[in-house]
């Protein structure tokens, strides 16, 4: 947690006001680096997701509907929290940018 909160909060939080596309990216890897963190194969997604919630509510956007990601792109979001595992958050950060303007 230590490496989490020097590698990842402490460089992109708070998150910056009007900035979508840099909030998508640093959400993308908070979110994704706190997933991995996790001993546990599926142990950390709520958490996460309330952090990412919490994170666009002080910055006065709109929390993300999870429930419409899920409906629409579960296979998305699995597939990009995979591919955070190689640093690769592209797709997370996509899906973020959707979803945060919806």
């Amino acid at each position: 947690m230590a490496n989490y909160e020097r590698e990842y909060l402490s460089k992109f939080t708070p998150l910056p006001k009007n900035k979508l596309d840099f909030c998508a990216e640093a959400l993308a890897k908070l979110h994704a680096e706190f997933i991995i963190i996790h001993p546990f194969r599926d142990g950390n997604g709520r958490t996460g997701r309330y952090m990412i919630d919490s994170l666009l509510v002080q910055v006065g956007l709109d929390s993300i509907d999870w429930n419409t990601v899920f409906h629409k792109a579960i296979a998305d979001y699995h597939k990009g929290i995979q591919q955070s595992v190689s640093r690769d958050y592209s797709l997370l950060a996509s899906l973020f940018r959707e979803f945060m303007n919806s």
